[in-house]
């Protein structure tokens, strides 16, 4: 085997090493902020993609949200200190490049309460979750009043090929998307 081979494999190893370190860390600092904070590693990517060519830097997109903008703010600045520190203690850079970025909302309290409503009426449970995700209804909330109904998946799984409702439990949240709209539509 090539000696130029070795040494690039040991340099590529090295940069998906570091790499967990960092994913590690955005992790830990995550689960400190939980319930509310949620920092998930959206891609991991390392340029070149050939077995001959020693990758320069490997690139990470980090997904931070948190309900309370000043928290989020926070979330950042303590997720950029710990980089830096792990690139420091091993003679590495970071850099750090926005994305994509959004102030969080909260939605309208009005129709919060109608939903609540619509649930209790038809006995079905319901939990108050903050909206972490970049729905549609983000940017309806900018311009009119905005809630949402989620109705439980299989496994907690959404957003994926493998999510799964019951006929039940879309129902559910048909019933109670109909009562909630009726609700403030007579108000």
């Amino acid at each position: 085997m090539d000696e130029t081979w070795l040494t690039t494999s040991a340099q590529i190893e090295q940069f998906l090493v570091v790499s967990t370190v960092v994913q590690l860390a955005a992790q830990e600092v995550g689960l400190a902020q939980s319930p509310d904070a949620r920092v998930t590693v959206g891609r991991l990517s390392v340029p070149s993609d050939s077995h001959s060519i020693v990758p320069g830097r490997v690139d990470l997109v980090l997904d931070l949200r948190h309900p309370d903008a000043a928290s989020l703010d926070a979330l950042q600045a303590q997720l950029q200190e710990r980089f830096a520190q792990i690139a420091t203690r091993l003679g590495l850079s970071v850099q750090f490049e926005p994305y994509w970025n959004y102030a969080p909302i909260v939605f309208a309290p009005t129709l919060r309460e109608h939903i609540r409503a619509a649930a209790r009426m038809h006995g079905y449970p319901c939990l108050d979750l903050p909206s972490r995700a970049g729905h549609d209804a983000l940017n309806i909330a900018r311009v009119a009043p905005t809630a949402m109904i989620f109705i439980p998946c299989l496994k907690g799984i959404s957003h994926n090929e493998s999510e799964y409702a019951s006929d039940e439990d879309i129902a559910a949240g048909a019933d109670v998307l109909l009562a909630a709209t009726l609700a403030a539509a007579t108000q």
